[in-house]
């Protein structure tokens, strides 16, 4: 597909997102060579995001989900993450009822089962609505070991203005590396550059599809 096709797509689909592609190669022309790798949707597929994306039940529903999807995810083949994930927000989502210190009724890893355990406490512990929890309430959930950078931006990219950069993600930072030839980029080079990004909701996606694609 050629950049112009791709474009067009985008433009048909999603004019927004188009226009924000467009603005980000204006203001970092760098990215001009890798703008037919543009991604055709704004937001990951599966999250219900997209205009016309084909609805997934099982996506997360709020950032609270989102968060247990992405703990889920973390350091595990896909297949068992996102079969960890239904299993938690099946039961979740039946029972509709969060207490301190509460254990699940099946087997999880044990340290995953307290990041979960931690995450639901601290909520509560200062009077949060769990399913209704917003980006705000993300500078408590920092505190929590085991829930890095990656998770806060993904919940920044799905709910609201990105702010933070996925720097401790290995494929992200792999993408970095092969854009700006940067070999074992520090999280300093990694900031130097992206803090110039206007709209870092683009540049992540272009370094992304950099490391898939490129």
């Amino acid at each position: 597909m050629t950049t112009f096709e791709r474009l067009n797509i985008i433009s048909n689909i999603n004019p927004n997102w188009y226009q924000q592609i467009t603005d980000f190669i204006k203001e970092n022309p760098e990215f001009e060579k890798i703008i037919y790798l543009s991604s055709l949707t704004e937001y990951p597929i599966g999250f219900n995001k997209n205009p016309n994306e084909p609805f997934n039940p099982n996506a997360p529903r709020n950032i609270f989900e989102t968060i247990v999807y992405s703990i889920a995810a973390s350091g595990v083949n896909m297949k068992y993450g996102y079969s960890q994930y239904i299993q938690i927000i099946s039961y979740l989502r039946e029972i509709n009822i969060f207490e301190e210190n509460m254990v699940f009724p099946f087997k999880i890893q044990p340290k995953k089962e307290q990041i979960y355990i931690n995450l639901i406490n601290i909520l509560l512990q200062n009077d949060i609505i769990i399913n209704e929890m917003t980006l705000d309430n993300l500078e408590l959930v920092k505190e929590i070991k085991g829930i890095g950078i990656t998770t806060i931006s993904l919940c920044e990219t799905l709910y609201g203005n990105i702010t933070s950069i996925p720097y401790t993600d290995r494929n992200w930072v792999h993408g970095f590396s092969k854009f700006y030839n940067i070999i074992n980029p520090t999280k300093k080079q990694i900031l130097e550059k992206t803090n110039k990004w206007t709209n870092k909701r683009v540049g992540i996606m272009l370094i992304e599809q950099c490391f898939r694609y490129y």
